[in-house]
């Protein structure tokens, strides 16, 4: 087990956050200044319906999914690429939402099928009108900007991990009960890195397919002395993060590789004891780490592995805590938070910069950011406008 003492360094800007729930959109209104923002731009929003943008490319293509006015008509999801198009649903009158699009083209999301069940499908930006089942893979886990999705197909109590490409279909990962947590953007015959976590063996690997044998093989993650861990992310040189987790608390942890023992963060000016977890990693080997403060209140800082420096990720004014929702390769953080009325605002982080709030539109009191492009030149997310309707929302870095 390495060990390293971080040492501690902090941006003197302070700026703003937001706690917001993709899925489940809350934004409840307060009097506050409005503070204008000419970047964002209302993406995907029709008259009444509540919107949120949730995935968006290196190209600015965004897609997401509205709740219509109409309490009877149900979720549908839509691609904004230099135009607006409501997306088809898997079975007519059943919901359905978008959740990514890639840089390749592929649109990802979930509908209900004609029985209810909750199906992992996908559209295309060449052909956006067409839709498609993704078979037996019914829980969406991650996917990457060519398109291969990952997931689990449950039976019973048991889950089987999956991996889906284009041209080639379902693939079955042979590790029963464990989740694919994430996977990476560069193949290894054929196939990309996946990084699972496996609950009831209390280990984590990194998967690879394997010519030889037709099938991926898995590489357990070194786990240190007296602890366990679990995998959250893998970047395109098979470096992985996660968190560690010992008798007397967690660890954010760093892979330098599949066969190397993690990189535990310790010191950088957080309290003796502080549990911590590395929740986004990018192409520079740069982590996100998500911990609790002595007042109980969710904090966010980027962990530079490299070079051995933390910097804490400061709330707005007034604020009290930071929830991360994504990390570029340009270093650039996305965060919600709450300015000093517990309202709900969307901000990005820089070493450079500290935090920087988006700002509000149209009038309205809130807003929340949900994606950035892996390039990290556009994020996306939802505000409140002046009518109180939250629409969906692209702004560029």
């Amino acid at each position: 087990m390495q060990e390293e003492t971080i040492m501690h360094s902090t941006t003197s800007h302070s700026r703003h956050l937001l706690f917001l729930a993709v899925g489940a959109v809350a934004l409840t209104s307060f009097g506050r200044p409005n503070v204008a923002h000419a970047g964002w731009i209302n993406v995907g929003s029709e008259a009444g319906d509540q919107c949120v943008s949730t995935g968006v490319n290196d190209n600015g293509v965004v897609v997401g999914y509205c709740t219509p006015a109409n309490a009877g008509q149900p979720k549908f999801a839509w691609v904004a690429n230099n135009s607006y198009v409501r997306l088809p649903a898997l079975v007519s009158g059943q919901p359905c939402t978008a959740e990514a699009v890639t840089n390749s083209g592929t649109i990802i999301g979930h509908c209900l099928d004609t029985v209810d069940v909750d199906t992992t499908v996908t559209w295309s930006l060449s052909n956006p009108n067409s839709i498609r089942e993704l078979g037996s893979l019914n829980i969406l886990t991650s996917y990457n900007q060519t398109g291969v999705v990952t997931g689990v197909k449950t039976v019973k109590s048991s889950s089987q991990p999956l991996i889906w490409r284009e041209g080639i279909g379902v693939v079955p990962i042979d590790v029963e009960d464990c989740w694919p947590r994430d996977i990476n953007n560069s193949d290894v015959n054929g196939f990309p890195s996946v990084a699972m976590s496996c609950s009831l063996k209390k280990t984590s690997y990194i998967a690879q397919y394997n010519t030889q044998y037709n099938r991926f093989v898995e590489t357990q993650l070194p786990s240190p002395s007296g602890g366990h861990c679990v995998v959250t992310a893998i970047n395109d040189s098979v470096q992985a993060a996660g968190v560690c987790l010992f008798s007397d608390g967690e660890k954010a942890a760093f892979w330098p590789n599949s066969t190397s023992a993690p990189t535990l963060l310790s010191g950088g000016g957080l309290p003796a004891g502080t549990h911590t977890e590395g929740t986004f990693l990018n192409n520079n080997g740069n982590v996100v780490v998500q911990y609790t403060d002595a007042a109980g209140k969710q904090q966010s800082a980027f962990w530079n592995t490299g070079a051995g420096l933390l910097y804490l990720i400061s709330p707005v004014p007034g604020g009290t805590r930071t929830a991360v929702y994504g990390l570029a390769n340009n270093d650039t953080v996305i965060l919600n938070s709450e300015d000093g009325g517990q309202r709900v605002q969307a901000a990005k982080w820089t070493v450079a910069t500290g935090t920087v709030p988006y700002g509000d539109v149209g009038g309205g009191l809130q807003s929340g950011v949900t994606t950035i492009s892996p390039s990290g030149n556009y994020a996306a997310g939802t505000g409140e406008d002046s009518a109180g309707n939250e629409d969906a929302l692209e702004t560029s870095n």
